[in-house]
């Protein structure tokens, strides 16, 4: 199917073009129980696009694909609306395609009474009930606020979403605000990535090990931007499905009975792939990579649906195999994207491949979002877009008992993008859904089929049980990531799999140590330790720097903590404190090590923090009077506290809260040099100090 270019806008508008291509497209690929949110607060440019979009999504025959209702804002059900609509054209329940109903003049609302307004909150929560039984599409057009007053108050409804396409705007002014709006939203996230401090303490975080499968040739890939791996799938034509021997009821008793809030059971799903037709494509024609440019001078040359589908989808699957091979620049996975989506946008037939294309679509979009230096906006909008295109591989594919293990991967991208997307915002919510992903696929993940998928899946709920525990009902949800981990790592082998092994192993020491803090903490804080020194034993400075040096800064924490708690005796937290000493100074030496190499390597965890955690134990071991420490042991270990402390200093920021405690931590140890031996003692610790710190320090002391 051929698409129709917009009307001419201007250049600040770009972001508007690419966001109706998206919805365009959505729309165009016809599948069933779709909810699109368009959110647009200008009228004049939301009339334009909807106007539009009839003229590009319904064909030339008399049955529409996409209606427009104009909502009644005196009854403002709009499903009785569509009912009323789907008995006038009775045709059009036996359509090929399945209807969409864009819904227009909800902003109309906010002129009306309270309970109109309520009266149409209710209606959103009960098509909520019923959408699994929904034989239409729904396409809403919302002003921002009551696109944000839906998100808050109709969460039942707000799931159901496929995708949020947003309009901001043609007038530079709207621009402006946009972009600030964006920077300042931004700046925020940027503050709170740092390492969580609890009493001190920098807190641990578990590691993602996210696998990139390929299940043509059994490949492992990591994204270069990634912290851990995803899964491909290349595009392997799957049998059709039996279509179902029932028929499904009308659409408009469907909607009818919806409308109703009458309870109903799903009805059954055909999946009927139609094969492609045979055709040669253009790519004779291109370059051995082609450009977006090249694709834009395909399109305008060629006529022919088929060879221009064909082409395209050639294309992309070029693209998919550098990406799999490593090359995952931004370009790259650009053109990857438009190239799949323009063989999409000229599709009028089904694919047998099509659910591999929307998960490959769902994995290009999920890796750009992780691209460095990648607006918010834009990164927002790619994880959306990912999981968009992951519900679309699901329904194409089918019933999951007769394609279990390609299923079992969709879902578990699903949940990776879920947790992703949950950094953003709305992390309680987010989390459960991609706990829910992650849960539906290990019911179709087999440990004695593939223990190596089925372990990194149960690592993957594990990490996405962690972070729920952050936000709600800590206890039970560490105890479910332990559980989680726990089955992971029983389906690796430290022989053949030795890093995951390791990595799983400090993802677990992890959970009981953040347990820790809730109950039975000296139990818990052991068994951190204990799963730490596993972790060591194959993530050594030779092998796996970077995670070495984290899983040394962890184990100094648990010690750290055990050193503080009062139950042991006080040579037991002596020891203990020299543990979590021992601990730090590896970390920080391996870490300092790998940021003075170029390219730096980072790690990940604050060394700053570190090093001010290595001051404090250092200053607890040698001020507690209980400990068994002569005057010069005394004094060594201030001399690493003092030398660590001026380490971080030097690199945090000045003028924050973490420079101004650095400050205190620094003094509060030259006042002890003095205390204990004078004006000598202090000033042999002030030869240590940098000339342009005492202005700041020589009135504290």
């Amino acid at each position: 199917m051929k698409t129709t270019a917009l009307p001419a806008i201007s250049e600040s508008a770009y972001s508007n073009l690419q966001a109706y291509q998206r919805l365009q497209l959505t729309l165009i690929l016809g599948l069933r129980r779709q909810i699109a949110i368009a959110v647009c607060d200008n009228l004049e440019l939301r009339d334009r696009l909807a106007v539009q979009l009839e003229r590009d999504i319904n064909p030339s025959s008399r049955l529409p694909q996409l209606v427009t209702i104009d909502l009644d804002l005196n009854n403002p059900t709009f499903l009785k609306q569509i009912d009323r609509w789907l008995k006038q054209n009775p045709d059009a329940q036996n359509a090929p395609c399945t209807p969409t109903f864009q819904i227009i003049g909800i902003e109309g609302l906010t002129r009306q009474p309270s309970e109109v307004q309520c009266r149409f909150i209710k209606h959103l929560s009960a098509i909520s009930r019923h959408l699994p039984q929904l034989n239409v599409n729904l396409l809403l057009w919302l002003p921002r606020p009551w696109y944000h007053n839906i998100k808050q108050t109709v969460p039942e409804f707000w799931q159901w979403r496929t995708g949020v396409f947003e309009f901001p705007g043609e007038s530079n002014a709207a621009s402006v605000s946009l972009q600030s709006a964006v920077d300042v939203l931004k700046k925020s996230l940027d503050a709170s990535a740092h390492p969580v401090e609890l009493n001190g303490h920098s807190s641990p975080q578990p590691e993602a090990d996210i696998l990139m499968e390929d299940s043509d040739r059994g490949r492992r890939l990591r994204s270069a931007h990634a912290s851990g791996e995803f899964p491909f799938v290349r595009h392997l034509s799957f049998p059709g499905y039996p279509p179902s021997q029932k028929t499904p009821p009308s659409a408009s008793k469907i909607v009818q009975k919806a409308a109703k809030t009458e309870e109903m059971t799903k009805p059954p799903v055909a999946a009927n792939f139609i094969a492609p037709v045979a055709v040669k494509s253009q790519l004779s024609v291109l370059p051995s990579l082609p450009s977006l440019a090249d694709l834009d001078r395909l399109e305008i040359e060629n006529n022919s649906p088929e060879v221009l589908v064909q082409t395209f989808i050639e294309i992309g699957d070029r693209y998919r195999d550098r990406i799999a091979n490593g090359e995952t620049q931004l370009t790259t996975l650009s053109t990857a994207i438009a190239a799949y989506e323009r063989g999409l946008q000229w599709l009028e037939d089904d694919l047998p491949t099509l659910s591999n294309i929307f998960n490959d679509l769902g994995n290009f979009y999920w890796m750009r979002s992780r691209s460095k230096d990648r607006e918010l906006a834009h990164t927002l909008d790619d994880l959306e877009q990912a999981i968009q295109y992951y519900h679309l591989a699901l329904e194409k594919l089918g019933n999951p008992d007769n394609a279990a293990q390609h299923y079992a991967m969709i879902q578990n991208n699903l949940g990776a993008a879920f947790g992703d997307l949950a950094r953003y915002g709305e992390p309680a919510d987010r989390l459960q859904l991609s706990i829910q992903a992650y849960t539906e696929a290990l019911r179709y993940r087999n440990a004695s089929v593939d223990p190596l998928k089925y372990g990194s899946t149960q690592n993957n709920l594990g990490t996405a049980y962690w972070h729920l525990a952050q936000y709600l009902d800590p206890v039970s949800h560490l105890k479910a990531a332990i559980a989680a981990y726990e089955e992971a790592v029983a389906q690796y082998s430290p022989q053949t799999a030795s890093m995951q092994w390791a990595m799983i192993h400090n993802n677990l020491g992890t959970a009981y140590w953040n347990l820790a803090q809730h109950e039975n903490s000296e139990r818990w804080l052991q068994e951190a330790v204990q799963c730490y020194n596993f972790s060591l034993e194959y993530r050594t400075r030779e092998n796996a720097p970077a995670a070495c040096a984290a899983t040394y800064n962890n184990l100094g924490t648990a010690f750290w903590h055990l050193g503080s708690k009062e139950v042991f005796n006080a040579s037991q937290r002596q020891n203990y404190l020299a543990e979590a000493i021992a601990a730090y100074e590896v970390a920080i030496e391996i870490g300092s090590q790998l940021s003075q190499q170029q390219p730096p390597i980072p790690v990940n965890f604050d060394l700053p923090a570190a090093d001010n955690n290595l001051g404090l134990v250092c200053f607890q071991l040698a001020t507690t009077q209980d400990f068994d420490l002569d005057h010069t042991d005394q004094a060594q270990y201030l001399e690493i506290a003092l030398k660590a402390h001026i380490r971080a200093i030097q690199i945090i920021t000045s003028n924050g809260d973490a420079y101004e405690t650095t400050l205190k931590y620094i003094a509060r140890i030259l006042r002890w040099f003095y205390q204990e031996g004078g004006i000598p003692g202090q000033n042999r610790a002030l030869s240590l100090v940098p000339g342009q710190l005492l202005p700041a320090l020589l009135p504290r002391l």
